[in-house]
């Protein structure tokens, strides 16, 4: 059974090579989101019990050049997860956050990379993913809604990845 589901997208911009004049600024703005304790961020839309299920990255836990912002931003998601679990475990509210490796979706575009660099980026990821492919949203999304569901009652403080085994890697 699954109620209302809370799935807060903490991210921190574009994707790509970091200039090193603006990484202060960039860093200091992500840090003020995840930093902020779990009752100031959710503010009102904070389960009275349930689950909040969070997207992260496996880049939260793993380091790859030129996206230094991006992988400290999701480090800090997920640590808030853990943390936050257990301030909100007393209330009855589970958190957990899934951390997807490459999934098909618009980030890379919006972040400026062109439709042949983007086919050729999901070409490289089969080689970076030993599943042999990137993912797909509905499996993130299935992975979130059983997070969210009673099945995973026992379940909180932890950052699943849903990565085709991106996150046993180094990176190429």
């Amino acid at each position: 059974m699954v109620g209302e589901i809370l799935v807060p997208l903490l991210v921190g911009g574009p994707v790509g090579a970091e200039e090193p004049h603006v990484l202060p600024e960039r860093l200091g703005r992500l840090q003020r989101g995840p930093g902020t304790p779990p009752g100031e961020l959710a503010g009102p839309v904070l389960p009275l019990e349930g689950s909040i299920v969070i997207v992260s990255s496996v880049n939260g836990q793993r380091a790859f050049p030129n996206v230094l912002a991006y992988c400290c931003s999701k480090a800090a998601v997920d640590q808030f997860v853990m943390c936050a679990s257990l301030e909100l475990a007393p209330k009855g509210i589970r958190i957990n956050a899934v951390n997807p490796g490459v999934t098909r979706t618009n980030l890379h575009r919006r972040s400026g990379m062109s439709e042949a660099d983007y086919a050729a980026f999901v070409e490289r990821s089969r080689t970076t993913h030993p599943i042999g492919r990137i993912g797909e949203p509905e499996e993130v999304a299935d992975m979130i809604l059983f997070l969210a569901s009673d099945r995973a009652g026992m379940i909180t403080g932890n950052c699943v990845f849903v990565d085709g085994g991106r996150h046993n890697t180094c990176a190429r």
